[in-house]
């Protein structure tokens, strides 16, 4: 019998099996007269059909009717349900189900998603805060930061130490409304506008067209940025292809005001230790006032609560968000009260007798059906990877490749590329 948990954050919805298979996609929905396209499909589509385009029915989870009617959903509900169908699928359809919820989400909009929970063929074991899963990655009191599409949620966390166990609890929680991942994609697509205007008198998001075109690549664009302070952005115009430098520098102080109110928040608990999840490294990675804070896998969260969940969820227990759990002091796993996987974790590819280092960016590109690999960000590649916060990331994809990554960036674990398999090492030094 399969469990998995569903980790409802809209930048990327994660549900992670006990199997450790895991699948997530991005909160956007594209409704048509053919049904509800949701992913990354949808986000293809987004800028180019707006009004048939969704991505706020996560954070606005409700029954209220949309604004205008629409064939194949009444709500924002129905939508989320297609999503929700379509994430259990992925993940081979388990029997069980564990949502992680965020702190900004209502005990109405909890009763509502498991309503929907229950009108699928998986069975809800129990609802745990997303904030408090991702704490069970860390050692000591902090806060942990989660990036949702539209708003950062903030969960203040306290380890509380008694008689030889251990209570681990969220104690505070805030939610930043105005800082979400597309917040910040849509700072730094006018200031990409901007900067064309200037230099070419062309204004790429005046037509649907190259919104989409600028939104499609920002993912790449900003990892770059983060990686070289810079990154060159070319456009396809009706001129012909434009191009442009866009500098870190100028797109951290662009940044700023959204982030002097994550500063204040987080300022409160001066002595508190910080920790980004998966979804909100980018943060870290753009402002120096967190580089040197911790960094959380949300599929090592969810495997942590996968492995605890037998005496967290009773059987018989109503679907209540858990906000504390109780570890034995003694027996805790390593692994909940740790950061690090117990495998050592992979430093390069081994291919063809050839260890390539993960440390700097690896392309690997197909040609003749053989893999030709590269230490360098070569957009023509077939993929281009990284290891980041001892997790393998993905820079750049090319449109139809098929890339699965191991869950764990260990040693002995297996990436595939197309048809290829590349085995992840450890090089020692000597």
């Amino acid at each position: 019998m399969t469990t998995a948990v569903l980790d409802i954050n809209d930048q990327s919805l994660l549900i992670m099996t006990d199997l450790e298979q895991s699948y997530s996609e991005c909160g956007f929905a594209q409704l048509s007269n053919k049904g509800i396209t949701c992913g990354a499909d949808a986000y293809a589509l987004h800028w180019q059909v707006p009004q048939s385009s969704f991505n706020d029915y996560w954070r606005h989870l409700n029954q209220l009717p949309l604004p205008h009617k629409q064939q194949w959903a009444r709500h924002n509900a129905d939508i989320a349900f297609a999503q929700l169908q379509q994430m259990l699928l992925a993940a081979g359809s388990p029997e069980k189900v564990i949502l992680s919820v965020p702190g900004s989400f209502s005990d109405a909009q909890l009763a509502l998603l498991v309503g929907l929970l229950n009108a699928t063929s998986s069975a809800l074991t129990g609802v745990i805060d997303s904030g408090l899963m991702a704490a069970l990655m860390t050692k000591e009191d902090g806060w942990i930061v989660e990036l949702h599409l539209h708003q950062t949620v903030l969960s203040l966390v306290h380890f509380e130490h008694s008689n030889g166990q251990t209570n681990l609890i969220v104690a505070q929680q805030e939610i930043i409304p105005d800082l979400g991942i597309l917040q910040i994609h849509n700072t730094v697509a006018n200031h990409i506008s901007d900067r064309f205007i200037k230099d070419y008198r062309y204004d790429p998001l005046h037509d649907s067209a190259g919104e989409q075109a600028i939104y499609a690549q920002m993912a790449d664009w900003l990892s770059d940025i983060v990686i070289h302070n810079e990154t060159l952005i070319v456009l396809n115009t009706p001129s012909g292809d434009l191009s442009l430098t866009i500098h870190k520098d100028d797109i951290v102080v662009l940044l700023q005001r959204r982030l002097d109110h994550l500063t204040r928040v987080l300022s409160t608990q001066s002595e508190t230790n910080i920790a980004f999840t998966e979804s909100a490294t980018l943060i870290p990675l753009l402002s120096s006032d967190y580089a040197d804070s911790d960094n959380i896998r949300r599929v090592d969260a969810a495997m942590v609560c996968l492995d605890i969940a037998e005496r967290v969820f009773s059987e018989s227990a109503e679907p209540i968000r858990v906000s504390s759990l109780q570890i034995s002091s003694l027996s805790a796993p390593e692994r909940v009260l740790g950061r690090h996987s117990r495998n050592t974790i992979a430093t390069h590819l081994l291919h063809e007798g050839e260890a390539w280092s993960l440390d700097a960016p690896v392309s690997i590109s197909i040609r003749d059906g053989q893999l030709r690999l590269s230490n360098d960000i070569n957009k023509a590649a077939a993929v281009c990877l990284v290891i980041r916060d001892n997790s393998l990331r993905i820079l750049h994809q090319q449109t139809g490749c098929r890339v699965v990554l191991p869950v764990k960036c260990s040693r002995g674990e297996t990436l595939i590329v197309g048809e290829h398999s590349l085995m992840l090492i450890e090089v020692i030094h000597g």
